[in-house]
């Protein structure tokens, strides 16, 4: 009898932890407004690791959708990467975010992995085949960003650098019960 109460008294101070763990997870919209509410600390995007960057104008997080608009008229770095851009815009689905990671040692700069391809549409201007007007250009991107935190009281050491991160990764996570729960709506078993 002693063993079964101890037994009871163990389950149900796991079932209570469990359900305490479950209700300080942040929920999607939780999440996305941290995100939206410092997003100033965001202060690069690129796509080849951080040597090809651009300084963002404009990021948002909202409606499942991440947005990033690049300031006019920035060359881009990187070897053999000689272009200017205007009213660049990048999209991302939120929902499709699988993977962040942080790039480097102490770089400021993580790199955010989606299930498909992302998208852009702007002015580029290539600059190694002496053009001198911008063209439109709209197409798929790649598969993953890179952010940048490039001030210097944003660096990786900085706790608000690692909230951010926390907070990007929790939002994978919940993409990823996202894209589960859906796909068990479809009936798909994978």
């Amino acid at each position: 009898m002693k063993n079964l109460i101890v037994l009871l008294v163990l389950i149900s101070s796991l079932i209570s932890v469990h359900s305490q763990e479950k209700q300080n997870d942040a929920t999607w919209a939780e999440t996305i407004a941290f995100l939206n509410k410092y997003k100033s600390n965001i202060t690069e995007i690129g796509t080849f690791g951080h040597i090809n960057t651009y300084k963002i104008s404009s990021i948002s997080f909202e409606n499942n959708k991440l947005m990033v608009t690049v300031d006019y008229g920035q060359v881009g770095r990187g070897k053999g990467i000689l272009k200017k851009v205007k009213d660049m815009k990048y999209y991302a689905d939120l929902i499709g975010l699988t993977r962040v990671a942080e790039i480097g040692e102490n770089s400021g700069y993580l790199q955010i992995d989606f299930n498909e391809k992302t998208t852009y549409e702007g002015y580029i201007m290539d600059l190694r085949n002496d053009k001198t007007e911008y063209e439109f250009k709209k197409d798929e991107g790649f598969s993953w960003y890179i952010l940048g935190f490039d001030s210097p009281e944003v660096s990786k050491t900085s706790e608000m650098f690692k909230r951010y991160f926390k907070s990007l990764k929790h939002l994978a996570y919940l993409a990823k019960k996202k894209r589960e729960k859906e796909r068990e709506l479809r009936g798909d078993k994978f």
